[in-house]
């Protein structure tokens, strides 16, 4: 009979066989809270309203500290690609959840299964831009005047929206789309604030 390494008296043919055994059942109740700190965390898609940017620095940092994490999600950020419909995502199943507009109370009003969860901003960040030489400082100054906006698109909506305010009807206002359709433009260096229907200096 000898000192086992363990602590016990052993015989020498069965001393390390059990000490290893021990040792296993050691290692393994050591890892067991390392394991339980790693739960399963549900894969979430957002789709993105544009191109990887500063405005989505909430999502970034959200990530970069773990705050989905915490609460179970392993999040991943889609940006948009031109030429398609940036709510396509959402509806196909490709992403969870998309960063829209207005626009989405419009496609709500035409069927489309689409939820708004949260306001992120309180009005929206939309503008015209005009030419300083116009003279235009208001919304109801546009009538007559040539404006470069989508009214089929969906996504001007609450340019649209400001319009209709100001002078009662789109038609009042020629449109014109010869430029990139990414740009609505009049004839002036300012900005108009959707919900305010007057024009911000540069």
């Amino acid at each position: 009979m000898i000192d086992g390494v363990c602590g016990y008296r052993f015989k020498k043919t069965h001393r390390h066989g059990l000490c290893e055994a021990v040792i296993g059942i050691l290692i393994l109740i050591s890892t067991v809270p390392v394991l339980a700190a790693q739960p399963h965390l549900e894969p979430v898609t957002i789709q993105l309203r544009w191109f990887h940017q500063f405005q989505f620095a909430g999502y970034y940092a959200a990530i970069e500290k773990g705050f989905y994490t915490d609460e179970g999600l392993q999040v991943s950020l889609r940006e948009f690609e031109p030429g398609k419909d940036r709510i396509a995502p959402v509806l196909e199943g490709k992403a969870q959840y998309g960063v829209g507009d207005p626009s989405l109370l419009k496609l709500r009003m035409q069927g489309k299964p689409v939820v708004v969860l949260a306001q992120i901003f309180q009005h929206s960040p939309s503008v015209l831009i005009a030419r300083r030489e116009s003279g235009i400082f208001s919304a109801d100054e546009l009538v007559g005047k040539r404006v470069m906006l989508p009214l089929e698109d969906i996504g001007s909506a609450a340019i649209q929206a400001m319009i209709l305010q100001a002078v009662g009807d789109l038609h009042r206002i020629p449109t014109d789309m010869s430029l990139p359709p990414s740009l609505l433009a009049v004839d002036r260096n300012t900005r108009f604030r959707p919900g305010t229907g007057r024009v911000a200096e540069r």
